[in-house]
């Protein structure tokens, strides 16, 4: 199959017309099997794309003022920092829509097949998400495509999505001599998230790319609203106020501070909710296990200072 990948790929446009031309109206080669030659275009159902719940989301940022806004008027790029509710913001407001959510996970290593589609072991066409987001979008009426981690495209892979981007909303399948576009009336709008460039793995964007956006980047939230997330989320809980502010000092001391890893509001979440089912100590030695070397040894000294009575070491078990 990656040799059958391989060689449509490298058909010129004019053999590409010419394999076309060959096939009748239901994708058969004229004159051969249907079981042989039938190219199944595969799709997702459209329920993949709904979200039926939705987790907590405090709009700390104004987030949902500026979606109402652009929504389906401008591309938009969200950059900020690891864990700070880019995505799940998104997620919110999809759900508070209902509109469909396509997702595209972004790597240096997403290569065109994995953006458009590629054939199947059974001789199958999987459609990829872009053109799977504008059939969603023509069928519903509205639809929504999300690039996480937009810039850690490579640099030639950032090209394929110039045309869907910007007033000609199309993108063309060479291994099928199919193009998808949006058709009258329907709506499809293109987010991005971006952490900063500092991250490892990614790449500057090509300012092509860049100029077919509009940017809004957002920050860490400040104590108060951190602590109004995780109310948000455990709204029912036990668990003593005076600890979660405890650690929200903590994640801000790692930001601050120049470590190689900052805890994050995700970070922040995930060990709170650990303190229902775990003693206090051990969750905060996960958390230190986050750390290294010259870090490790700060955030200990951390811990140590702003929760009396808690000793870790620099290992897990080695406080038992």
């Amino acid at each position: 199959m990656e040799q059958m990948n391989a060689w449509l790929d490298a058909l010129n446009d004019e053999q590409r017309q010419t394999l076309v031309a060959t096939m009748d109206g239901k994708g058969m080669l004229n004159g051969h099997s249907p079981s042989k030659t039938h190219v199944e275009i595969l799709k997702a159902p459209l329920e993949n794309y709904l979200f039926d719940k939705c987790p907590p989301f405090v709009d700390i940022h104004g987030l949902i003022d500026v979606y109402n806004k652009v929504v389906f008027r401008n591309n938009l790029l969200i950059k900020g920092p690891k864990g700070d509710g880019k995505t799940l913001s998104l997620i919110h407001y999809c759900h508070e829509t209902k509109m469909p959510l396509i997702t595209v996970e972004c790597s240096q290593d997403t290569k065109s097949r994995d953006l458009l589609g590629t054939f199947t072991n059974l001789g199958q066409f999987q459609l990829g998400p872009i053109p799977m987001a504008i059939d969603i979008a023509n069928t519903c009426g509205s639809a929504v495509l999300v690039f996480e981690e937009l810039n850690a495209l490579t640099p030639q892979i950032q090209k394929v999505l110039n045309a869907v981007l910007d007033f000609r909303k199309f993108v063309t399948i060479p291994q099928l001599a199919k193009t998808y576009q949006l058709k009258e009336g329907a709506r499809l709008w293109f987010v991005a998230t971006m952490n900063p460039s500092v991250y490892g793995g990614t790449y500057d964007l090509n300012e092509d790319l860049r100029s077919r956006w509009i940017e809004l980047e957002v920050g860490y939230p400040q104590h108060g609203q951190e602590k109004k997330i995780l109310e948000a989320h455990f709204p029912d809980s036990k668990i003593d106020h005076q600890v979660m502010d405890k650690f929200i000092r903590l994640a801000s001391d790692t930001r601050q501070q120049g470590t190689g890893y900052a805890l994050s509001t995700r970070d922040l979440v995930d060990a709170v909710g650990l303190l229902e089912v775990m003693p206090i100590q051990d969750v905060l030695q996960l958390v230190v296990c986050k750390f290294e070397g010259e870090d490790r040894d700060t955030v200990i000294k951390r811990v140590s200072s702003s929760f009396a009575g808690i000793k870790l070491k620099k290992f897990w078990g080695a406080t038992k």
